[in-house]
């Protein structure tokens, strides 16, 4: 159909056609990503268009592939025998999110790993402030929350929170205990306490 091919050329004002479509994708071997690029839609709706169509994915086997399928196999044998992501990703040119995923997928080690890294960060959550747990552990705020959050462990309480004396029940155990020794030697409420706990920024009564 494209006698010469121009991988610029733009057909957002074109219909999705089932003839363009099968020249674009087996012919010129596009992937569904520029070819809904060129469509001007995504590639899922590519693929939903060529599922109607019943047109059958391209075979996922050649020299590219078997070249990708023996580095990646070649990366988790790396890793497996000691060296470090961050050396992987520059070695191979790759980022480290591609580089973990792939770790995540086909490393056992990794995965044993992370599960003893995960353990850690939540028992270090108990004493120490997220963005400190971050810092050690290189890691972002975004994963060391999103690793605290699928332990299931109960949120700390956050100056933002003491506004309500019901949230006292995001406080540990022990922390709420405390407050209840506290209301009961002085003799006044936990909005009280909460209040003074504000005002005079006790962080050594409370762990943020």
């Amino acid at each position: 159909m494209f006698e010469k091919f121009d991988r610029n050329i733009d057909l957002r004002k074109s219909a999705l056609e089932k003839e363009i479509v099968v020249d674009l994708y087996y012919n010129k071997k596009q992937s569904l990503r520029r070819i809904g690029t060129m469509f001007g839609v995504s590639a899922e709706r590519v693929r939903q268009k060529m599922d109607e169509w019943n047109m059958p994915r391209r075979a996922t086997t050649g020299p590219r592939e078997d070249v990708k399928r023996k580095r990646n196999i070649e990366i988790c044998n790396k890793y497996e025998q000691g060296e470090s992501i961050e050396k992987i990703c520059k070695n191979y040119d790759l980022n480290r999110s591609y580089v973990t995923t792939l770790l995540k997928k086909h490393s056992k080690l990794y995965n044993d790993r992370k599960k003893i890294r995960d353990s850690n960060i939540c028992s270090d959550y108990r004493s120490m402030k997220v963005k400190d747990i971050a810092k050690k552990y290189n890691l972002s705020l975004v994963t060391i929350n999103d690793i605290i959050r699928k332990s299931g462990l109960p949120r700390k309480l956050a100056k933002r929170d003491l506004k309500d004396s019901h949230l006292c029940v995001y406080l540990y155990p022990d922390e709420l205990k405390k407050l209840h020794a506290y209301k009961e030697k002085y003799g006044v409420s936990f909005s009280y306490i909460i209040r003074q706990l504000i005002d005079k920024n006790l962080e050594e009564e409370i762990e943020y």
